[in-house]
């Protein structure tokens, strides 16, 4: 195998980004400047406003009544699982009964306009019970809350195949 070439780590020029011309001149398109199809709809999340507690009620009669909405969608309407955690399942989509933290999603709001979904959204009308908050390792260790269960990797037998071991 060759030496490492070296140029390549320090470039006599830096490279330009890919788009960094359309930047600069105002050229690049973002999502704001594509048009909308005709009857584009609008989404926006109803979000905790406790950072930790039981939902007591969730009243969305006013969201659902309010102008442009076509549908408000909570855990109860997520076919299957109501979890997006990708290896440990315990991140739900929708809070349920328990919010864990500030700015939780509760609801999700559908409207002709993203300002009538963010309108409709502020309509919720919950009620919460406050729980405690763990705010330090040691709260945590004395109240038995883990972020993560322990993890423990075991393979075969170790207390025979130590003791059969030729050398220890």
């Amino acid at each position: 195998m060759s030496q490492l070439d070296t140029t390549m780590l320090k470039p006599d020029r830096s490279n330009p980004h890919e788009s960094a011309r359309l930047h600069v001149t105002g050229q690049a398109t973002y999502t704001d400047d594509i048009a909308e199809l005709r009857g584009t709809l609008h989404a926006a999340l109803g979000l905790s406003s406790e950072a930790h507690a039981h939902l007591l009620e969730v009243d969305l009669s006013q969201v659902k009544a309010a102008p442009g909405v076509i549908a408000v969608l909570t855990a109860q309407d997520i076919p299957g699982r109501n979890d997006c955690g990708p290896i440990i399942h315990d991140d739900p989509i929708f809070a349920q009964d328990t919010v864990q933290y500030l700015g939780q999603a509760i609801f999700l709001v559908v409207a002709h306009s993203q300002p009538q979904a963010r309108a409709a959204a502020k309509l919720a009308r919950i009620r919460y019970q406050s729980l405690p908050a763990i705010l330090t390792p040691q709260q945590a260790r004395e109240q038995d809350s883990m972020v993560l269960p322990p993890l423990h990797l075991r393979r075969g037998e170790f207390e025979s195949a130590w003791a059969a071991a030729p050398r220890q």
